[in-house]
C-alpha cells in the first residue's frame, strides 16, 4: 500500500512537472535528445531543500515589501499570515522549511492575492520599493520553477531511502527526517502551480502600478540563467 501511495504521489507530481515547463518558461527536453536546459535531477535532496526554503523566504520578503505601500487595514489579514511564516523561521532548527512553513507561505500568497484587488490604494511616496519587490518576485518563480523540476525524481529517490531505512530500527530518527523532507517535497510539487499563479497575478499588478508611476521595472532574469542549484542559490543570495 505504501509503495501504491508513493507511486501516486510521483505520478502527479510528473502531471504537475509537465506544466511546469510552460508555466517557468524552460524548454521541455526532447525524448530523443540530451536536454538542453537544466531540467534533469541532479540536486541532492538537502541542496534542492535549501533551494526552495531560500526561494520561499524571497518570496516572503517581496510579499512583505510591497504590502508597506498599502493602507494598514487593508493588509491586516496578510501580515496575520506573513506573522505566522515568520514565526516559524525564526523556529527553524536546522535553516529550512518544513510543510507547515511551506502551507504558511501558500497561505499568505492568497491572502496578499486578494489585496491585490485594491491596488490603486497605494501609498505614492513609498512606490519606490516596487521594482525592489517585483525583481524578487520575478526570481523566486524562476528559481521555484527550476526547484519544482527536480522534485518528481527526488521524491521518488526519498521514498526509496526511507523503505531502506525502515527496516533498521537504529535509523528511526533518519528516516522519519527523510519522510518529512518527501512530504514537503510533495506539497510543494502539488501546490507550486496555484502559487504561480498568484504571483503571476502579484506581478501583473505590479506592471499596473508601474505604468500609472511611470515607473521602469528591472528585466526579468532568463530561464537559461538558471543552469545548476548554485547559480541559483547565488542568484537569490545576490538579492540580499
Amino acid at each position: 500500500m505504501k509503495k501504491t501511495r508513493a507511486a501516486l504521489v510521483v505520478f502527479a507530481l510528473m502531471a504537475t512537472n509537465a506544466i511546469l515547463y510552460a508555466q517557468f518558461g524552460f524548454h521541455k527536453p526532447a525524448t530523443t535528445t540530451a536536454p538542453t536546459n537544466v531540467t534533469t535531477v541532479v540536486i541532492p535532496s538537502g541542496d534542492l531543500l535549501t533551494l526552495v526554503t531560500l526561494s520561499t523566504d524571497q518570496g516572503m520578503k517581496a510579499m512583505d515589501i510591497l504590502a508597506s505601500i498599502f493602507p494598514p487595514e487593508k493588509i491586516a489579514a496578510f501580515e496575520e499570515a506573513s506573522k505566522k511564516y515568520h514565526e516559524m523561521q525564526a523556529k527553524r532548527t536546522d535553516g529550512n522549511l518544513d510543510a507547515e512553513g511551506y502551507q504558511a507561505s501558500t497561505d499568505a500568497s492568497v491572502e496578499f492575492a486578494k489585496l491585490m484587488n485594491d491596488w490603486s490604494l497605494y501609498d505614492k511616496d513609498k512606490v519606490k520599493v516596487v521594482p525592489q519587490a517585483d525583481h524578487k518576485l520575478a526570481l523566486m518563480i524562476l528559481v521555484d520553477g527550476y526547484a519544482a523540476l527536480q522534485i518528481p525524481a527526488a521524491v521518488q529517490a526519498l521514498e526509496s531511502q526511507v523503505t531502506s531505512l525502515a527496516s533498521n530500527p537504529m535509523q528511526f530518527r533518519k528516516m522519519k527526517q527523510v519522510k518529512n523532507t518527501a512530504v514537503l517535497f510533495g506539497m510543494v510539487g502539488k501546490q507550486m502551480p496555484k502559487q504561480v499563479e498568484l504571483f503571476k497575478t502579484t506581478r501583473a499588478t505590479i506592471k499596473q502600478i508601474a505604468a500609472a508611476e511611470n515607473m521602469t521595472l528591472p528585466p526579468d532574469p532568463s530561464a537559461d540563467s538558471m543552469k545548476d542549484s548554485s547559480s541559483a542559490t547565488t542568484a537569490i543570495h545576490s538579492l540580499d
